[in-house]
């Protein structure tokens, strides 16, 4: 598993490159499908790209402290059979932290 650490205002994108056992491209049967596990709505709605290499993962405005997992999915097999590997993403969502400090001025009668 992956594992991402990330704020309630960050998204993050996702993407998936096959290769072979030796490390070499290697092609797909179909559009991977991407699957978003989160119990606890820490993560807003995924959104994959066309040809399911890529995800769009936008984290919860509210929830922070909690988990979630995104798995894509995928066959393996060119031909008519199905042999499906899949890798997973693991998610914590932390609240941000203050990057600096916006002053005001307020001019008022004596």
């Amino acid at each position: 598993m992956i594992s991402i650490v990330m704020t309630n205002d960050e998204k993050a994108i996702l993407t998936i490159a096959p290769i072979t056992s030796t490390g070499k491209p290697a092609s797909l049967d179909g559009v991977p499908t991407w699957i978003a596990n989160d119990p606890d709505a820490t993560l807003g709605p995924i959104v994959a790209s066309a040809d399911g290499l890529a995800c769009e993962v936008p984290s919860s405005d509210g929830v922070t402290g909690s988990t979630g997992t995104v798995t894509v999915e995928a066959d393996a097999d060119l031909g008519a059979g199905v042999v499906v590997i899949s890798e997973t993403f693991g998610f914590t969502i932390n609240h941000p932290m203050a990057a600096s400090l916006q002053g005001a001025v307020s001019v008022v009668p004596k």
